[in-house]
């Protein structure tokens, strides 16, 4: 089943992740997204969630970082298309990696951490 979400209450969010398999975090760099953070790549690894995120950015050093999901290039919905059909076909791959991931994330995360990263781009 896929779809794409828009303008969820809280509750409605929070149920959305734990039922997903895969979160796509696939910003456009070449529009401006640049060195952000991303809360909801924040919650995919700390939920265990296998994900794709674009390079360039903050949460393809974190995907790096962490050894999770598949990072594609700014503006190549080929590569894009690639990452979702490799992803399907390794799942469990990345699901495992995933689940590592997220043990690693949150011994260390914190508000304070979280914040400097906002601040640094890193």
């Amino acid at each position: 089943d896929n779809r794409f979400l828009q303008h969820l209450t809280t509750e409605e969010y929070n149920d959305q992740l734990k039922m997903a398999d895969v979160i796509l975090v696939p910003y456009k760099v070449s529009e401006g997204y640049r060195a952000r953070t991303s809360g909801i790549l924040a919650e995919a690894i700390a939920s265990s969630k296998p994900l794709i995120t674009t390079d360039g950015t903050w949460m393809s050093v974190q995907a790096r970082k962490y050894n999770t999901g598949i990072i594609v290039q700014d503006n190549e919905p080929s590569g894009l298309a690639d990452a979702i059909t490799t992803m399907v076909n390794e799942y469990t791959t990345y699901n495992q990696k995933a689940v590592a991931a997220s043990g690693k994330w949150m011994e260390s995360q914190s508000k304070e951490i979280f914040y400097r990263q906002l601040i640094s781009g890193i």
